[in-house]
Parts: structure tokens; sequence; C-alpha cells
């Protein structure tokens, strides 16, 4: 029926807390709403990164992401700390595949959302600029790496 994918969902959220393997019924859930609600349907963005999320492999997590990243754009705007979530873990999939240079372009997109959104000291701002220093560093660009590394420690010192 068209609300089969609420009811999975459900039963996916439920089931995530007892540590069950969920990426086939998280596939499923995916087909299931692209079916009641359309392919390009908010829905099925947030399908997307929920399956994402369980996925083990860096190249399933990529497609799911980059799927759901223009739909999360349209939907929530593109300064949204929704859309700097997905951009920060289609970076980390990105860069799981050796993928630096596609890493650290996601993580700078993500890295000024959260800035403009939560100031440049926030924790959060800190494990991105942590995150882009690896992906400098894998990059060969070590003193721009550096910089971000040191600006990540300072933020950690004050939260932390």
């Amino acid at each position: 029926t068209r609300d089969d994918h609420l009811l999975l969902e459900s039963v996916a959220d439920l089931l995530e807390s007892a540590d069950v393997d969920l990426r086939s019924l998280r596939r499923k859930i995916v087909l299931l709403t692209e079916e009641a609600k359309g392919k390009d349907h908010r829905s099925v963005a947030t399908a997307l990164v929920k399956l994402a999320s369980c996925e083990t492999e860096p190249t399933r997590k990529v497609k799911c992401l980059t799927r759901a990243l223009p739909l999360y754009e349209r939907d929530h705007g593109t300064d949204s700390v929704k859309v700097a979530a997905v951009l920060g873990n289609l970076g980390a999939a990105k860069g799981a595949l050796g993928d630096a240079a596609g890493m650290r372009d996601c993580l700078v997109r993500a890295l000024s959302i959260k800035e403009d959104v939560y100031g440049s000291n926030h924790p959060t701002v800190g494990v991105t600029l942590n995150n882009l220093g690896k992906a400098l560093t894998d990059l060969g660009e070590v003193k721009s790496a550096r910089d971000y590394l040191e600006r990540a420690l300072v933020i950690n010192e004050q939260q932390y």
C-alpha cells in the first residue's frame, strides 16, 4: 500500500536500537518510498541518508548520499545544517574510497555552512576542521592542513 514505507520506517527505527543489521530493510524502504512518493520526494532523501548510515561499503554510501544531496538542497536550502551533515558524511565516504579531493570539496562546503550557522568556535566546526585537515594532508597540502588542524585544536581545547 501507499503507507508501507511508513510502517517499515517505524520498524527500522525500532530495530536500529536493537543493533540489528538494517541494510536490506532500509533498501526496501527506499524502494517503497520511491514507489509511493516518487523518486524526488523529500522522504526518499531521508530514506537514502538513513540507508547510507547503515551501509558498510563506502561506494554504496557515496551513491546514497550523492542522490540525497540535491534533494536536501532543494528541500532545506543550500545553506542548511542538514545539507552540511550530508556533505560531511559524503566527504567521509569519499575519503574512505581514497578520494581526498572529493572529501576536501564536500568538507569545504560543509565548513562554510557550519561556520555561518554555528559560528567559528562551535564543536561541530572543530570536527569538520579536523576532517578537512586530514583530507588536505592526504592531498599533500601540508601548510593548509596544519592551519585547519590548529584551528580544530583550539576549538577542542576550549570545549573539552
